[in-house]
Order: C-alpha cells, then sequence, then structure tokens
C-alpha cells in the first residue's frame, strides 16, 4: 500500500508554534496532527486518490485532477454509517484515521466506515501546476464543499454502499467551518455534522482574538504582558535603545524604528508568542508539540525583573523550542516567500493558500485595534490588508475584500445560519470560539462550550490529563452522534 504522512504573522516558517492567521507554520495547519496515548490499534488506513472537476460551478468546463483521501474500514459492518472527516487549510495526516482520535472511537462504536478528504490545493491534493495567482481563483470554500459533495455520491456507487446510508460529517477548525456549510448546502447527503472550534462570521478586522488571547492568560498575567508591552513601545521610539531590543530579543535583522512595516510585524511576532500557546494550550497534537503552557509563560512574566525582561524571557523560550536562533521579522522577506508559486515552495505548506483564503473571502485578521486587549497598537488591521496587497498586487484592492467578507456572510448565514443537526464544540481558552456558534440556535443545532479548554481540543486523543469539562464535552457530543445514527 502507498502509504504517506497533512493573522498573526511571525517569519520563522520552521516554528509551528507561531501563527500565521491564527494558522501554525507546519505543514498540517490549524488542526495540526494528533499524538496517540494509546496502544490499542485502530487499524490501517488506506491512501487512495478520486477524480474531481476543476470547476464544478462551469458544466463546460471539462478539466479534472486528482483528489487525495484516506480510507479505513477496519470497523465497518454492512449497513452502518459513514464518516467524513474534512480536510482543512493544511495536509492531511492519516494519523487522525488511524490513532484512537475523537472520531475514530465513535466509528468504532457505531461500527462506521472512516474516509478523510484532504483539501483541494493543500498538501497532496493539487489541481493545478503552481499556485499562481490565476489558479488559485479555484480556491474556496464552495468549491471544497462541491469536492466533498461529489466525493460522498461517487464512493456510495463505487463502493455499493446503501443509498440509505447515514453519512456524518466532521471537522475542525476552518475545516469545522466546512462541516457545517456541509450540512447547510446539502443537507440531503448527510444526517449530522460535528464542527469543532469552528469560525462561521467572516470579518476583516478580528479585534476579539487578542481579547480572547487576554482573558485566557488571566487578569495579573496580562496585567504584567500589558506592561511589558508599553515599555517595549516607549523603547522602540527611541533610536539609542534600538541595539538593546536587537540583543534583549535576538532580532535576526537590525531594529528600526523607522520601517514602519518591519516595526508592526516585530509587534505582532511578539504578541505571537502568546497567542500560538494560548490557542494550543495543553493539547494533544503530535507536530509542533512543545508542552509550553500559559502556565509557563505567566511564570516567566510573574518572575521577571521588569515585564520588558519578561517579554524577552517568553520570546527565549519560543525560540529554543523551536530550534530558531534568531526572531525573524522581517517583512520584505516575508513577502518574498509567500509570493513563491511553487508547489516545493515552504510557503506551499498552506501559508499561501490560506492567506489567499483570508484576502479572499474570510479576513479574520487578528489585529491589535481592540483598546481594551495587552498588545499595544502597533500591528492594525491594516498591516493585514498590506500583506493582501503586497502577495497578491496583481488581483487585490480594498474593495475586493469588501465584497468578499459581504459574500461570505450572505452564502452561509454568519453566526446565524439556518442549520439542522449540527453540533458546535468550542473551547473557553480558544481565541477562535468568538466567531462560532456559543448558544444552542435549536433543539437541533447545539453548542457545547468546554471550559479551560483550546482550538480542536475535543477532536484529539483522549488523555488522563484531560480536565473533567473536556472528557463531559465529549459525551455530549456523542449523544449527538448517537441521536443522529437512530
Amino acid at each position: 500500500m502507498i502509504r504517506s504522512l497533512v493573522l498573526i504573522v511571525v517569519l520563522g516558517l520552521a516554528a509551528s508554534t507561531r501563527l500565521h492567521r491564527g494558522r501554525p507554520l507546519h505543514k498540517h495547519g490549524m488542526l495540526g496532527e494528533p499524538r496517540s496515548t494509546s496502544r490499542h490499534s485502530f487499524g490501517e488506513a488506506e491512501i487512495r486518490w478520486h477524480t474531481q472537476r476543476m470547476n464544478h460551478f462551469d458544466p463546460a468546463d471539462r478539466r479534472t485532477w486528482k483528489q487525495r483521501y484516506m480510507v479505513n474500514d477496519e470497523f465497518y459492518r454492512e449497513g452502518g454509517p459513514v464518516f467524513l472527516l474534512l480536510g482543512g487549510e493544511g495536509e492531511a495526516s492519516i494519523s487522525w484515521v488511524e490513532k484512537n482520535t475523537h472520531v475514530m472511537l465513535m466509528a468504532k462504536k457505531h461500527n462506521a466506515l472512516v474516509f478523510q478528504l484532504e483539501h483541494r490545493f493543500y498538501g497532496q491534493s493539487r489541481p493545478t501546476s503552481d499556485l499562481s495567482t490565476e489558479n488559485l481563483v479555484y480556491l474556496s470554500s464552495e468549491q471544497a464543499l462541491a469536492d466533498a459533495a461529489h466525493f460522498r455520491n461517487v464512493i456510495t456507487n463505487r463502493r455499493n454502499l446503501s443509498p440509505d446510508a447515514k453519512w456524518v460529517v466532521f471537522g475542525g477548525s476552518y475545516s469545522g467551518s466546512l462541516a457545517a456549510w456541509f450540512k447547510l448546502k446539502y443537507p440531503h447527503l448527510a444526517v449530522g455534522a460535528v464542527a469543532s472550534s469552528a469560525p462561521l462570521l467572516a470579518i476583516i478586522d478580528f479585534q476579539d482574538y487578542v481579547r480572547v488571547v487576554r482573558d485566557s492568560l488571566g487578569s495579573s498575567c496580562s496585567a504584567k504582558v500589558k506592561d511589558g508591552f508599553q515599555a517595549l513601545q516607549v523603547k522602540a521610539a527611541r533610536r539609542s535603545s534600538w541595539p538593546d531590543i536587537d540583543n534583549e530579543f535576538k532580532t535576526c535583522v537590525p531594529f528600526d524604528g523607522y520601517n514602519s512595516l518591519n516595526l508592526q510585524n516585530f509587534f505582532q511576532t511578539i504578541a505571537g508568542n502568546f497567542e500560538g500557546i494560548v490557542q494550543y494550550n495543553k493539547d494533544q497534537r503530535m507536530e509542533g508539540r512543545t508542552n509550553i503552557s500559559i502556565d509557563d509563560l505567566c511564570r516567566l512574566m510573574e518572575n521577571a525583573p521588569t515585564p520588558l525582561e519578561g517579554l524577552a524571557s517568553v520570546n527565549d523560550l519560543l525560540l529554543e523550542s523551536t530550534d530558531s536562533k534568531c526572531l525573524d521579522y522581517d517583512y520584505a522577506k516575508f513577502v518574498r516567500e509567500m509570493r513563491n508559486v511553487s508547489y516545493s515552495s515552504v510557503a506551499a505548506e498552506g501559508g499561501r493558500q490560506w492567506t489567499y483564503q483570508t484576502c479572499v473571502e474570510f479576513g479574520f485578521f487578528q489585529s491589535s485595534d481592540a483598546e481594551d486587549q495587552p498588545f499595544g497598537d502597533l500591528f492594525p488591521v491594516e498591516l493585514f490588508i498590506q500583506q493582501c496587497r503586497d502577495i497578491f498586487d496583481d488581483f487585490f484592492d480594498q474593495s475586493m475584500l469588501d465584497n468578499a467578507i459581504f459574500r461570505t456572510n450572505t452564502e452561509y448565514g454568519g453566526q446565524q445560519p439556518k442549520l439542522t443537526n449540527v453540533t458546535f464544540p468550542n473551547g473557553s481558552i480558544d481565541p477562535w470560539h468568538a466567531l462560532s456558534i456559543l448558544k444552542n440556535l435549536s433543539d437541533s443545532v447545539t453548542a457545547h462550550f468546554i471550559e479551560g479548554t483550546a482550538h480542536c481540543a475535543d477532536m484529539y486523543p483522549p488523555s488522563a490529563e484531560d480536565d473533567e469539562t473536556l472528557t463531559a464535552g465529549r459525551q455530549k457530543i456523542e449523544a449527538e452522534v448517537a441521536k443522529w445514527l437512530q
């Protein structure tokens, strides 16, 4: 069997604990790769390829391409349900359908056939020869949903599945949004959807992101961070202090307060040290796992002689954890890397594609524009819009972004979608919960707000270290799925 193992802007592209527009800078994207805590086998998945249309919305366009998917039939019994795990903004990891992830635990319980479908333009699912802007017009949530619908119907026939087989769709983070939207756009093709940590509201200036980071750090720690950023801004305004900043934060290029884009990028990078850890606090990811938690960051802030030295200590910890020799925040370098259209580039691991989707569909720009947050005011929403211009300068303008946000929310309904049989798990620590569903919309559209957990925590393998709230959250999800399968 052939086997293969799937804006916050920070420019050290190897640093998986750092984020680019909320996406960790490694190939598996926001959902990451699960870390197994079980010795029990959940079967060996098989990798296969499915022929897709390039453009589902133009019948005259007959171009096709090969989409990668994984299938695990270890627990399947004839007449059982089918679970479809949708891929998101990264390479699909086969671990999700081989280890004791929550979806596989439920598959074992219900004798389900399990598929994972990799998202177009990510991982090995490459519809075009490169990632040029003219090719990326075929990268959209709508095309991805149509891919899933086509896959579902073709697979039903190919595997001689019963036309009455009950399909349940799963996803986390962006793919969680896709799971909910699949049930919205194709309600006849699935009996239910689990949309974990799914942002549903497209928004240009996502100010609540840093507000949730503030709350997740706690009042005492957040106050220290705020004092540190205020001191750092004062220092950044004095040219004589720039060499000290280079020393304290181990910068890759000399600090220059006159370079406005580098200045903004620097401050966003330092804020990203906190944002990345908060988003994935105490999760069960395999890739990028550093065991650094909110507690560790706040301990450094509390014990440092000054808040500014605390920021430097946190930065040292993140550099060490990612084997980075220096803090790379050079804006021009970032743009050069993100403009590379080759699938062999580092940006093609998902950074360029996700940037494109945020620029033309979702926004999600995690700025410092909110006044009631601790990270200063030096990475405004204009920084993210400028990135879109610089990376896609032959394509992007402000009116396109405004229209895109309006269109996305019109298409899917924002935080008031007309759905049935969808459940929305979210963690209280996860900044993305601010754009999701936190209260039941109806008897069949439920929300599970899990205190003390982070991004997509419910999807990972259970651990003895899990809080009772997370265990209870998983049980509620299982009850919803069981109800749909009755």
